[in-house]
């Protein structure tokens, strides 16, 4: 709308000037119909040719459309009403803003453009909450609370523990798996660079970016002993077909057979007198019946009668009871499982590259690390009597941590041979030409390998792991 002065000037220009249209357009910067409005609405109001005339008939008009324009908020600031749309569309967060607020506004009656619920968002205060409310990005990954941080500095004592004594006869074979993008347009070792005027927020100035061809999961380890010769792992997961559906199946159907015939063995030792499985058991059920004996005394000191007398009494275990088998079941997904991460991952890649590692060090302390997600949980748990035939530890790597976990770093300088791998398409051989591409870089790529034996040398993951300890208000590093 045009201000009391650009009307009043207007008028006069046009009047007592007699200026054309066109030079007053581009005097005020707006339409020639909003000029040509202004000017016939005063001359219809009939004021002489005065210049104090004119204005006060501007200005006369300015306060009538001002009056006429000017009506009450569907949301007036600090209202109830106003409190209630900010309070569900925090509580609703992840909802849009307009659906949050859906059930307040059909209770208040009245209807509300996103762009009104945004502004009222950003633009109203209150009581409990007195600030504004944006939208932005979801963050990946949960804010870490304090069984988080505990966690985190639990796992750098077990470390500086390990530190102070086997350094440096400890050695650690880190696993992980990363989402790599292959294609598009970027450039190694650091952000794009763009011409702009100087002074200029580059933030303000929009880039094309060419989106990747494609993406692959890719699964690797790595250890702090890089001089060995035995292949480090490295494969990329890929949606099952038919027939590796099958085939996995099969593999699930064989291993929760054998785990069946080894808890089936174990239940029949544990009616065997004498056995390791038999003395478990009745440790554990003799234990059971004398802290049974305590309770029954205790519950009488506390007044307690009838059937409340058997409180924190607990049944023996049976052998079934004691040694208990879990059954797998396969089923193929969108993402990666920990079934085919445990078969095709631990079993065929993992464990032997551990166990290599391991008999050429025959006097260290070897530890497999990996982040211990659900897909690593779920993983464990299959591999049990594998884990335990083959005598692997495992360093109690806590989720969310990877400055903890030195093969991020790895991860992080693949990525920048991947900046500049150029593809043609999306095609099956593309995406087979991407993995051996992966693969020889990770195995046998000579600069590579110099990274990661800089990266993962104790000496380097030592200073890692003291920083963070210091920062958590530890104090105990020794080594």
């Amino acid at each position: 709308m045009l201000t009391e002065f650009e009307i009043g000037a207007i008028v006069a220009l046009k009047r007592i000037n007699n200026t054309p249209y066109t030079e007053l357009t581009s005097e005020f910067d707006v339409s020639d119909s909003t000029l040509r409005s202004a000017f016939q609405r005063v001359q219809r109001a009939g004021h002489g040719d005065s210049l104090q005339e004119l204005l006060a008939a501007a200005s006369q008009h300015e306060t009538e459309t001002e009056s006429h324009l000017r009506r009450a908020p569907k949301v007036p600031p600090g209202s109830t009403l106003s409190a209630k749309l900010r309070r569900d569309i925090m509580i609703c967060g992840h909802e849009r803003v307009n659906v949050a607020v859906s059930d307040i506004l059909h209770e208040a009656g009245i209807t509300l453009c996103e762009k009104t619920i945004l502004r009222v968002a950003r633009e109203h205060r209150g009581a409990e909450h007195p600030y504004a409310i944006v939208r932005g990005v979801q963050t990946k990954k949960p804010k870490l609370d304090e069984e988080d941080k505990y966690n985190r500095l639990d796992y750098a004592d077990f470390l500086i523990a390990e530190f102070n004594l086997y350094f440096p006869r400890l050695i650690f074979v880190c696993y992980d798996e990363t989402s790599k993008a292959i294609g598009g347009k970027n450039i190694r070792g650091g952000k794009r660079k763009i011409s702009r005027p100087r002074g200029q927020n580059p933030n303000e100035i929009p880039v094309y970016k060419e989106p990747p061809a494609f993406s692959l999961m890719i699964c690797a380890a790595t250890s702090t002993d890089t001089t060995i010769n035995y292949p480090q792992p490295c494969l990329v997961w890929a949606q099952d077909t038919d027939d590796d559906h099958e085939k996995t199946l099969r593999q699930v159907a064989k291993s929760n057979r054998k785990a069946r015939e080894k808890v089936d063995a174990k239940r029949a030792r544990a009616g065997q007198p004498g056995t390791a499985e038999y003395k478990a058991l009745q440790e554990l059920n003799q234990n059971i019946l004398d802290s049974n004996k305590r309770a029954r005394p205790s519950n009488k000191l506390q007044g307690l009668k009838g059937a409340s007398l058997r409180r924190g009494i607990k049944h023996t275990m049976s052998p079934q009871q004691f040694f208990k088998y879990e059954e797998f079941v396969y089923k193929s997904g969108k993402g990666m499982g920990g079934i085919w991460y445990a078969e095709n991952v631990l079993k065929k890649e993992v464990f032997p590259y551990y166990c290599a590692i391991r008999e050429r060090h025959p006097g260290s302390r070897v530890f497999l690390v990996q982040d211990n997600v659900k897909l690593h949980k779920i993983g464990l748990r299959y591999c049990q009597s594998e884990i335990k035939e083959l005598g692997i530890k495992f360093a109690p790597h806590p989720p969310n941590w990877p400055d903890l976990h030195p093969i991020e770093h790895c991860f992080g300088r693949l990525e920048g041979f991947l900046a500049d791998y150029e593809v043609q398409g999306a095609s099956k051989k593309d995406k087979k030409q991407a993995e051996e591409y992966i693969r020889q870089i990770w195995q046998e790529d000579e600069s590579m390998r110099q990274y990661m034996a800089d990266r993962l040398h104790p000496t380097y993951f030592k200073e890692v792991v003291r920083k963070v300890h210091k920062a958590e208000g530890g104090n105990n590093f020794t080594a």
